[in-house]
């Protein structure tokens, strides 16, 4: 199995996590293991997304990743679209207009 994070060498550590009632499975090789450690990262135990990996793609790996991350997404989203709440679209003209 490869690394879920590199995605280039074998997954050597094998880590099962818990979290809001789902048990997720993160493999990491020790590469990547030794960096998550040295940086202090949390994972998602269902994707393995970090927080920075969220922030390079720039879109979230799986739905738990918004309760994971809840405290650093508002800043990263108003930083993005302007506000940390999605208002939907508004059509430019009303068609319901005569």
């Amino acid at each position: 199995m490869l690394c879920m994070k590199c995605a280039y060498y074998q997954a050597t550590n094998h880590v099962t996590a818990i979290s809001h009632g789902f048990v997720g499975e993160v493999h990491l090789c020790d590469t990547c293991r030794k960096l998550d450690e040295r940086k202090g990262q949390i994972a998602c135990p269902r994707c393995g997304s970090t927080f920075e990996s969220i922030q390079k793609r720039g879109r979230f790996g799986c739905p738990d990743d918004y309760e994971i991350f809840g405290d650093k997404i508002g800043p990263c989203l108003i930083g993005y679209h302007g506000s940390s709440q999605h208002v939907g679209k508004f059509p430019r003209k009303n068609i319901f207009t005569a």
